[in-house]
């Protein structure tokens, strides 16, 4: 887990750093699984004592590796694990390097290619996205590197050292350089992957932020002709699933172009925005009001309940609609034809239904305006 003020992807890292515990735990026996073949060899073969320890210190790693079985297959999270690893492993190769360079010569703390084995230790630090694990792997190993050169530095042969570069003090500032140069590049990866989700996160956000305005009308602040047909396909569904019914009201305003031709269009706006402030109160949390045209709204009540199926409902919507409003000093009175269709007692798809409810509204201003009828049979859709 990346020890930082981003908590809220802790949870992220926390969950990946459990996969991450196998992987470095299949890792560990692979790597000291080698070593310990190599190391046999070394000391029966070659007949060499130090192979005679590099054989210990591969199996206590081994040891402690089998030791955490149990949490690796029951998939728990261990957080003290990095560290102990990381430390045991650094630890081992510096006692091993120390052995070699005592029993075998003191060159060889500088010159072994087991040095390089710092920079894999930091490797498996970084992959636990753990920032600090990595600074703590990177100035351990640099320690120990180090601490080994110093120890050995007064036993080196004077004219050796001349003709061997890696051996004079600046092949281990080289070293040195190396190792912290791979600290660095291995911080970079949880550095890396907060920056991937930070990047995630505000793409979800501008993509939610975007669909939310594709959602709803500028103006008016209900939803969209797009929304409202998505909407209302998935009420049919589910009343189709559940056997229950869904009541569309088609709702056209009377006299609006009236309005704008007699008081600008900024009144006639303010007007539609009144509409669906009047219209939210009216309906339920379920239900939705959506603007469809200039001077058109419907509203989806799913699912209807008696009294929309006796009108009620529909007359109160005329009613929250059908009031005075006074703008600038200036009264306007607004009204609206409202027809209403019910799935599935008047059509069995949605676009059907938006067919029923529009030919109930026209039926409507054919006679009179201002009033609330349900589809008839007999109206032309």
């Amino acid at each position: 887990m990346i020890r930082s003020n981003h908590y809220q992807y802790a949870e992220i890292f926390q969950e990946e750093s459990i996969r991450i515990e196998k992987i470095h735990w299949q890792l560990h026996w692979f790597l000291y699984g080698i070593i310990l073949f190599l190391s046999t060899i070394v000391y029966f073969v070659q007949g060499t004592e130090v192979g005679k320890y590099g054989m210990m210190l591969s199996l206590v790693n081994l040891l402690y590796n089998a030791g955490i079985t149990v949490f690796i297959v029951k998939k728990k999270y261990i957080p003290w694990n990095g560290y102990v690893m990381v430390t045991v492993n650094i630890m081992s190769l510096s006692l091993y390097n120390f052995l070699d360079g005592y029993f075998i010569s003191p060159l060889a703390p500088v010159t072994t290619a087991a040095i390089m084995l710092y920079s894999v230790v930091i490797f498996l630090a970084s992959l636990r996205m753990d920032k600090m694990l990595i600074v703590w792997a990177t100035f351990f190993s640099v320690v120990c590197m180090d601490g080994l050169y110093l120890y050995f530095y007064q036993s080196f042969d004077p004219d050796i050292v001349s003709k061997i570069v890696s051996a004079d003090p600046l092949g281990q500032f080289y070293r040195t350089s190396y190792l912290i140069l791979s600290g660095v590049l291995m911080y970079q990866v949880p550095r890396t992957m907060l920056h991937i989700l930070r990047t995630q996160e505000r793409l979800a956000k501008e993509s939610l932020e975007n669909k939310k305005i594709a959602q709803k009308d500028a103006l008016t602040g209900a939803y969209s002709r797009l929304y409202f047909e998505q909407y209302l396909d998935n009420c049919i569904g589910l009343a189709q699933t559940y056997h229950y019914k869904v009541a569309l009201f088609f709702i056209d305003l009377d006299g609006l172009k009236q309005i704008n031709d007699t008081f600008g269009h900024s009144v006639g706006d303010f007007a539609l925005k009144a509409v669906v402030t009047s219209l939210k109160k009216v309906i339920r949390d379920t239900d939705i009001v959506a603007r469809v045209g200039g001077d058109e709204f419907v509203v989806v009540k799913s699912p209807v309940s008696n009294e929309t199926k006796k009108s009620r409902f529909g007359f109160r919507l005329l009613e929250a609609i059908c009031q005075k409003v006074v703008y600038d000093n200036k009264e306007i009175m607004i009204s609206a034809s409202i027809g209403g269709a019910i799935y599935p007692d008047n059509a069995m798809t949605a676009k059907q239904l938006i067919k029923c409810a529009d030919a109930a509204m026209y039926e409507v201003k054919k006679t009179g305006k201002k009033n609330m009828k349900f589809y008839e049979g007999a109206m032309k859709k």
